[in-house]
């Protein structure tokens, strides 16, 4: 049973990854309807310039960040084990 849950929660969660994109670019489009055409693109830019910055940032500093929140809260596992955290 538990290796039955832990599938579906695996395949849950790829699925939800899959189909994020498509599920921002709906709310995306349906949210800026008003819009005009220049503002619809200055938004988007500015979310794709938002989205990189966080991912450089998690890209090259992320396991620090994840080790220090880990060390500070005791459901530390649900980020995840750092294995580089342990010394």
């Amino acid at each position: 049973m538990s290796d039955n849950l832990a599938l579906f929660v695996s395949v849950w969660i790829k699925f939800s990854f899959v189909f994020t994109p498509f599920f921002v670019l709906s709310m995306f489009l349906s949210m800026t309807e008003d819009y005009t055409e220049g503002r619809r693109r200055k938004l988007a830019l500015t979310v794709s310039g938002a989205t990189a910055v966080i991912c450089f940032v998690l890209f090259f500093a992320g396991n620090q960040l994840f080790c220090s929140v880990s060390h500070s809260i005791p459901s530390g596992l649900v980020l995840g084990s750092c294995s580089s955290c342990r010394q």
